[in-house]
């Protein structure tokens, strides 16, 4: 039996989906940068995503995402449109325990989740504000992301340390290594 081949439309935002110039130089601004960015865009095939393989019913998965957020991406990245008692409810966690393991300050279980880090002292120590996850992720989906974190190579040139495959001359530093 053979598997039934899956349809997939690929899309290119040539001007960065929600990224701003001051987060790269490389984003095209003027109508011609954005007609030649699509043009080589089109031709050039782009980078496959990885396969997230995400199972939205897997609880314990989730909750691991979750866990894994707060101990390496809450230092820098907010998820402000999500709040700790609907996480909670999400990933049928009592609020307890989302505020014994997942709250290190004074926050409040109705709050936001934020970050402490400025938006300041982010371009002054990355060049630019990290983006909220809560926005990115659903913007770009969870393939994009699980390929962003697993596509980062050394390249000496960078102030990291390292580049990216699917975000060329990101700010981020390679968190899994």
């Amino acid at each position: 039996m053979s598997k039934e081949k899956r349809k997939v439309i690929i899309t290119c935002a040539v001007t960065g989906a929600i990224h701003t110039p001051s987060m790269s130089k490389y984003l095209p601004v003027s109508p011609d940068e954005i007609a030649d960015a699509a043009i080589l865009a089109a031709g050039a095939g782009g980078a496959k995503l990885l396969d997230a393989n995400v199972d939205i019913g897997h609880q314990n998965s989730l909750q691991r995402g979750a866990q894994t957020y707060f101990n390496y991406c809450a230092g820098c990245h907010s998820i402000k449109y999500m709040r700790y008692n609907r996480m909670a409810a999400d990933l049928g966690l009592s609020e307890e325990t989302v505020k014994k393991n997942l709250m290190f300050a004074n926050q409040k279980i109705g709050d936001n989740v934020n970050v402490s880090m400025s938006p300041d002292e982010a371009a002054e120590w990355f060049g630019v504000t990290p983006p909220d996850l809560s926005v990115i992720s659903r913007v770009r989906g969870e393939d994009w992301l699980f390929s962003f974190l697993n596509g980062f190579y050394v390249d000496s040139s960078k102030p990291t340390g390292v580049n990216n495959l699917f975000f060329k001359d990101t700010a981020m530093p390679h968190v899994l290594w």
